[in-house]
C-alpha cells in the first residue's frame, strides 16, 4: 500500500489513479495530520509519498514523523516547485 498525501484533490486523484491503473494499492490522505494518523493508526503503509509543500503539516513534518514511528518505511517527497526541491536535496 502506498500512502499518498496531497492537499489539492486534483493531483491527488491523478497520482492514485496513475498508481492503480499500475497495479499499487494506494491510501489517500488529504493533508499531512491525516497522514499521520494513519501512520499511528497502523495502516499497512510500504512507501509514503507526500507533497512538500501543504498548510500546517508539510512534507518535511510528514516525513519526519513517519521516520520516527517508522524507521525503515521508503519516504519519497514531490512538488511541482522545483526551488522547493533543490532547497530539500542540499538540506539533507
Amino acid at each position: 500500500v502506498i500512502l499518498l498525501v496531497d492537499d489539492e484533490a486534483t493531483v491527488r486523484t491523478a497520482v492514485k489513479n496513475i498508481l492503480q491503473e499500475a497495479g499499487f494499492r494506494v491510501l489517500p490522505a488529504e493533508h499531512g495530520a491525516r497522514a499521520i494518523e494513519l501512520l499511528k493508526a497502523g495502516a499497512e503503509v510500504r512507501l509514503l509519498l507526500t507533497d512538500l509543500i501543504m498548510p500546517q503539516v508539510d512534507g518535511r513534518e510528514v516525513a519526519a514523523q513517519a521516520r520516527r514511528l517508522r524507521p525503515a518505511l521508503p519516504v519519497v517527497l514531490m512538488s511541482g516547485r522545483h526551488d522547493e526541491l533543490e532547497r530539500v536535496g542540499q538540506a539533507d
